[in-house]
């Protein structure tokens, strides 16, 4: 069978910061999508891997860290990716490795990308240890979230208490909103142990719950 016979077929590829995609990091994704053998769209972003690029990477790819600097990260261009991937089959070289790092990219697995469609809470979690931290997250269901950011001593902190959470559509959409809002806030870092192993953390602020609080309500009420 011709690939040109599918009804629909997406050929993906992706630059990264090095050949291990369940360490390395998405640099440039672009994609061709088509539609019973038309091309319809295509698609082209720099990402902001949040790492170094290895000077080595840097020769081979083109793609140098200022150029990165002021891309999008991977959690932001996500569910663009993934509106792109719907209901079509994936096309690569190297699928295995394309996909691979798609769904290892940190600080966002590609799950993150459902999650961005799927109904749950947003949350606003704090730590009163000083400095004291904000955390905004979202998942299906927030009632476990506390003693997992706890277990885990996240931030290297194990007081983090529930202060708020939203049942909202769009959870995914939601919170990335929230968080680009707050950004100027972030904390990049600190660091939790996730399977035994010390990883970066994400999503927590300096700001002020009332300042969190009121940056969560008008992303909210923008999507009600």
């Amino acid at each position: 069978m011709s690939i040109a016979m599918l009804p629909s077929y997406v050929f993906l590829d992706l630059e990264t910061t090095g050949a291990t995609p369940l360490k390395d990091r998405i640099t440039e994704i672009a994609l061709i999508r088509f539609e019973d053998g038309v091309e319809v769209s295509r698609w082209q972003t720099l990402v902001n891997p949040e790492v170094a690029i290895p000077d080595f990477i840097q020769q081979l790819t083109g793609i140098t860290n200022a150029m990165v600097d002021n891309a999008p990260t991977f959690k932001q261009v996500a569910g663009d990716l993934l509106d792109y991937l719907e209901d079509t089959i994936l096309c690569a070289h190297n699928v295995r490795f394309d996909r691979g790092a798609c769904v290892q990219c940190k600080p966002s697995k590609i799950s993150y990308t459902v999650r961005h469609r799927n109904t749950g809470e947003v949350y606003i979690a704090e730590s009163k240890t000083e400095p004291k931290m904000i955390k905004v997250g979202c998942g299906e269901s927030t009632s476990s979230r506390i003693a997992g950011l706890n277990s885990e001593q996240y931030a290297g902190r194990r007081d983090w208490v529930m202060k708020y959470h939203y049942g909202v559509q769009h959870m995914g959409l939601v919170e990335s909103e929230i968080h680009a809002v707050l950004e100027s806030y972030a904390i990049k870092d600190k660091f939790y142990f996730k399977n035994g192993a010390r990883t970066l953390c994400r999503e927590i602020f300096t700001c002020s719950f009332e300042v969190t609080m009121d940056a969560v309500k008008k992303i909210i009420a923008k999507h009600s």
